[in-house]
């Protein structure tokens, strides 16, 4: 499977708006599923509350869904820290097949290049594989969704999401 396939290793330092940060890339390890889901369930409880409301969110965030998701596909994440320590998460996407199923960047670092490496790694790895990719956003995710534009990501189709009962894009990439 693309879990097994999925070569994560020290990448070069490259030009962050600015700045150049040494990041690695590799695949989860199982130790590392409470700093995960604390990652999963800050981005949630602070980005999602004007998509999903916060009722939906605390519903969600209490439900335990989100902590499960990760767990479920910790073999799927890729991970990305600082450089400096393996202890140090800025980041990690699940990546399934020919889906990019979650890309979460610690909240104190937002806007610093995290997320548009992130996710230019995990192209990199998929599109070994795939020569389409896709992902899905929520319609009201309006910060995520021109993050994915500039990213060259095309709007494919928007559906209800029968878990959240709101509207989610779909991009795909080829």
């Amino acid at each position: 499977g693309l879990a097994q396939s999925v070569t994560c290793g020290s990448t070069p330092p490259e030009s962050t708006q600015g700045s150049r940060m040494p990041m690695d890339f590799r695949k989860a390890l199982p130790e590392e599923l409470a700093r995960l889901q604390q990652l999963a369930r800050d981005n949630i409880d602070t980005h999602y509350r004007g998509i999903l409301g916060n009722e939906g969110v605390d519903r969600f965030l209490d439900s335990g869904a989100s902590d499960r998701y990760v767990e479920d596909n910790i073999e799927h994440c890729i991970v990305m820290d600082d450089g400096e320590s393996s202890e140090r998460i800025v980041g990690f996407a699940v990546c399934k097949q020919d889906l990019i199923a979650m890309l979460m960047v610690d909240i104190d670092r937002h806007r610093e290049g995290i997320g548009s490496r992130l996710l230019q790694h995990c192209e990199g790895e998929l599109f070994r594989h795939h020569p389409q990719l896709r992902l899905e956003s929520f319609e009201g995710n309006t910060r995520g969704n021109r993050f994915y534009k500039k990213n060259h990501w095309n709007l494919l189709q928007r559906e209800n999401d029968s878990q959240s009962g709101v509207s989610k894009y779909i991009f795909v990439k080829r």
